[in-house]
This record gives structure tokens, C-alpha cells and sequence, in this order.
């Protein structure tokens, strides 16, 4: 009996000290208090089919991280990481430069239509910013533009771990199609800026979405006209396996 309860406090204790040697992560959420009326819409808006919530799951299910994050919504800065805090930035405003934009289209989205479109770009918007946090607290390596690094990590994601996430990953491509159409002249800064051109944004997160599924993306021949598929098919289907792995094996 003696030496049973000498190897239990011995297994006890190996337990212990090989679990202080993990960090349980957690993203958290904030609220900050809304100013004004459309503050409150935009806030119902944010959490109408809960994808705030549904991106923390995704992230608690399938990446490492070492230390907490924090998605903060409200205030005006943003969308972005603030490394300083580990916090993810989100202005309820965000909603509403959502709607701006995709009220250009023609014919008018439906109501339904709509909140898919804001749905779409913000679970992309804050697995981008997550993107960021990840390199951060992590500090994992990053060849190349840091930014094109996590607007990869965002489309990946979206299409592995959302059911929805073909159409979500089309609006988040298409916010940047619609935000491109604004620029009239290219300035200077627009080429050594750290993010790539909206409309190269727009194109890439085509190519992963063609190369997450190419036989089904063949047949939306209103995206993915021939010369598209003949020119970048093959290769955006190569991009997508090397992000992806690449990713993953980053995340594990």
C-alpha cells in the first residue's frame, strides 16, 4: 500500500511538472461600449451567427499559440495587431466600411446577402490579424512580406475549418476587388507599402481558393475564366499545398 501511494505522488508529480511546461493559450473578447446608434447595429451585425466565437474554436482546435490574445472591439483604430498589448483591434466602424463597399455591386445585395458578405470578410479580417499575433507571440520565421504571410493563413483556414468558407473566402476576395476599384492613380507609396496592391490581394486569394478545390473551381467559369485556369491552374494548386503544409506545420 506504502509503495502504491509512493508511485502515485511520484506520477503526480512528473504530471505536474510536464504540464507546467505547456502554455494553455486562450483568445479572449472585449467589448468596448458602443458611442453611438450605428455603433449598436454594427455590434448585432458582428455577432448575428457568431463568428467571433467560431473563429476562436477553429484556433483553439488547431494552433499552438504561447501566449494569450485579445480580440478588442470598438474604439477607432483598426483593423490591426497591436503587438504591444496582443490585442487584435476591431472599430465597430469596420462593419460599416464592409457595407460601403459592397453596396457598389449591382444588383443590390439582399439583407441576407449582405450580412454573409460582412460574416465572410470579418472571420478573414480577424484570422489575418490573428496571423499577425501568431508570428508574434510564437515568433515564428516569415520569408517574405509578413502581410501576404497571414492573408495566406487567413484564406487557408477559412476554407479547412469553416463549412462555409469557399463563399466566405469569395467576399474577403471580393473586398478587396471593390477596394481596388477606389484607386483612380497609383502613388508612390502604394509599391513599397507593407501590404501587396488590393487587386494582387484580390488575385491571390483566388488562386487558393482555385488550388483548395480546382475540379469543382473549374466549373465557376464567371471567376475563373480559361486563360486563368490554363496560365495559374496548375501552379495556384501547388501554392495551396505548400501554404497550407507550410502552415500547419508552423502551427503544430
Amino acid at each position: 500500500m506504502e509503495f502504491r501511494l509512493l508511485m502515485l505522488k511520484s506520477i503526480a508529480v512528473t504530471l505536474c511538472l510536464t504540464l507546467s511546461g505547456f502554455t494553455f493559450a486562450k483568445i479572449d473578447v472585449e467589448y468596448l461600449a458602443t458611442q453611438t446608434s450605428q455603433d449598436k447595429v454594427n455590434l448585432e451585425k458582428i455577432n448575428k451567427n457568431n463568428i467571433t466565437q467560431r473563429v476562436i474554436d477553429l484556433m483553439d482546435e488547431t494552433v499552438n499559440l504561447e501566449s494569450h490574445l485579445t480580440i478588442r472591439y470598438g474604439g477607432e483604430d483598426g483593423p490591426l495587431f497591436d503587438s504591444e498589448h496582443q490585442a487584435l483591434l476591431m472599430p465597430y466602424a469596420f462593419v460599416t466600411e464592409i457595407e460601403e463597399q459592397f453596396n457598389t455591386i449591382e444588383p443590390a445585395l439582399s439583407e441576407d446577402e449582405m450580412q454573409q458578405a460582412i460574416d465572410g470578410v470579418l472571420a478573414h479580417t480577424l484570422l489575418h490579424e490573428i496571423g499577425h499575433g501568431l508570428v508574434y507571440v510564437n515568433g515564428l520565421p516569415v520569408l517574405g512580406r509578413e502581410e501576404d504571410a497571414v492573408d495566406s493563413f487567413a484564406t487557408v483556414w477559412l476554407l479547412e475549418g469553416f463549412e462555409e468558407g469557399q463563399r466566405m473566402a469569395f467576399d474577403a476576395a471580393l473586398m478587396f476587388a471593390l477596394e481596388s476599384e477606389e484607386v483612380d492613380e497609383f502613388m508612390e507609396e502604394d509599391f513599397w507599402g507593407e501590404h501587396s496592391l488590393d487587386e494582387q490581394r484580390y488575385y491571390q486569394t483566388l488562386c487558393l481558393i482555385f488550388g483548395s478545390d480546382p475540379e469543382a473551381m473549374q466549373q465557376k467559369t464567371d471567376i475563373f475564366d480559361e486563360a486563368f485556369v490554363e496560365e495559374r491552374g496548375e501552379s495556384c494548386v501547388d501554392d495551396y499545398e505548400i501554404v497550407k503544409g507550410s502552415w500547419q506545420a508552423m502551427t503544430e
